[in-house]
């Protein structure tokens, strides 16, 4: 078991009333020169739900990917956006547990044989899939950053979330991966919180939008 430390609030003020339901269909754009990411397109659909009493939301999501699909069920809690569980299928085969800061199961990409999991962190990780929501949700304030963790395939990865400052309507929020690999840009309209683009820039200063369909 590994025990993974960093520097972060252990429980960030988070806004989540924009979640809405719905389907929702996204595919990248390739902006000049860009090595798009490995999930070329994607549908994700959000329903209301509970978890034990709590206001809680399933997402499945299926991805198509240069490796083959991806289907991928999440619940997470509605109000702290924390996981309770999430189940892929397809090119990536887990099932994983979240305990407070403990996640079990197991994980396998393609025709590898499943590797169990059993990771504690310093605080609660969130899921990398909904990355996105996370950094749509905390607080909207110039210059407000946190560093958190989130688990993604068969790991934990530390991002940065950084709000660079409104713009007319619309706030920026910079979703910082580690190790240099790039960022994720949010354009966020400042009342409704909806995220109105999405663009990636990689460790080669190429980019790529995700684009809504």
């Amino acid at each position: 078991m590994r025990l993974i430390r960093w520097f972060a609030a252990a429980v960030i003020p988070l806004v989540t009333s924009h979640l809405r339901e719905g389907a929702f269909r996204y595919h990248f754009v390739d902006l000049g020169n860009a090595k798009l990411k490995a999930h070329s397109s994607w549908t994700t659909e959000r329903r209301f739900t509970t978890y034990h009493g709590r206001p809680a939301m399933m997402q499945v999501s299926t991805y198509h990917t240069t490796d083959g699909t991806i289907l991928d069920s999440l619940l997470f809690d509605r109000a702290t956006l924390l996981p309770v569980w999430n189940h892929s299928h397809g090119a990536i085969r887990e099932s994983i547990a979240f305990a407070g800061t403990r996640i079990t199961g197991h994980f396998a990409r393609g025709d590898s044989i499943d590797r169990p999991i059993d990771i504690t962190t310093a605080i609660p990780a969130y899921a990398g899939t909904i990355d996105d929501v996370v950094a749509q949700s905390v607080p909207l304030d110039p210059g407000y950053t946190v560093v958190l963790p989130f688990y993604n395939g068969g790991t934990i990865e530390t991002d940065s979330i950084r709000v660079v400052g409104r713009e007319g309507d619309t706030w920026r929020v910079d979703l910082v991966w580690p190790g240099g690999a790039g960022r994720e840009t949010l354009s966020i309209d400042a009342k409704s919180r909806a995220i109105l683009r999405h663009i990636y820039t990689n460790r080669d200063g190429s980019e790529a939008a995700l684009v809504a369909e």
